[in-house]
């Protein structure tokens, strides 16, 4: 799995095909620009005759980006206009939270994100991190030795995280490891039951590069 940017040749071509459907106007969600060039590649090649168009930075990463943009369109739907859904979407990006774990080392030392040393360490003593996303960067915010540690980290996070809150979304991602995300969904099975919407994807790109086989993790929207 690779990360990339579509040239500028398909980003137009796609934009005009929204014209021919007779679309007016087009919120485009993007991940963080820190972690991905499509937010920039949007706001310099998105633009096309008949269509007003708004980039947005989601500042985070994974299927949280499809909860800001699912809030958007319940937000058109009740009448909003498309000036105050780009402003509430705005307000409310830092709502959005994702915590990740992964089963591997490997790619992170490929990727240059630890060194040589550190990675293959900790993949002869099973220590594996705990991501989040902090100021739209990929940040290690806890490691544990151990998958069950791992996994009861995670959980953890996301039970913090979510302590108070009435109204929220929940999004599970995976890359091949429906074991394990079978029992992360258990011991959040109370924060399921209070979700207003409960989604599952399989790997996104930008986690799914750094994560390598087996990752998984949750997104979440706090409205």
């Amino acid at each position: 799995m690779s990360t990339g940017v579509p040239s500028i040749g398909k980003i137009q071509d796609f934009m005009e095909h929204l014209v021919e459907r007779g679309y007016e106007k087009a919120l485009i969600f993007t991940i963080s620009p820190e972690t991905s060039g499509m937010y920039s590649a949007m706001r310099l090649y998105s633009s096309v005759e008949g269509l007003e168009t708004y980039v947005l930075d989601t500042r985070t990463v994974g299927p949280g980006v499809t909860l800001l943009a699912l809030y958007a369109k319940n937000l058109l739907e009740k009448g909003h206009s498309f000036n105050q859904v780009i402003k509430a979407c705005t307000l409310r990006r830092d709502q959005l939270g994702v915590v990740a774990t992964f089963r591997t080392l490997v790619y992170l030392i490929r990727g240059g994100r630890i060194s040589s040393f550190k990675g293959h360490l900790g993949e002869a003593l099973k220590i594996f991190p705990l991501l989040s996303v902090k100021d739209g960067k990929l940040d290690q915010i806890g490691k544990a030795r151990g998958s069950a540690k791992s996994q009861r980290q995670l959980i953890e996070k996301v039970k913090e995280d979510l302590d108070g809150s009435k109204d929220y979304d929940l999004a599970f991602f995976h890359a091949d490891n429906p074991e394990e995300m079978r029992a992360v969904k258990e011991k959040l099975k109370e924060e399921i039951a209070g979700a207003a919407l409960v989604l599952d994807f399989p790997s996104t790109t930008v986690l799914g590069v750094h994560g390598g086989p087996k990752y998984f993790g949750v997104s979440y929207f706090v409205r």
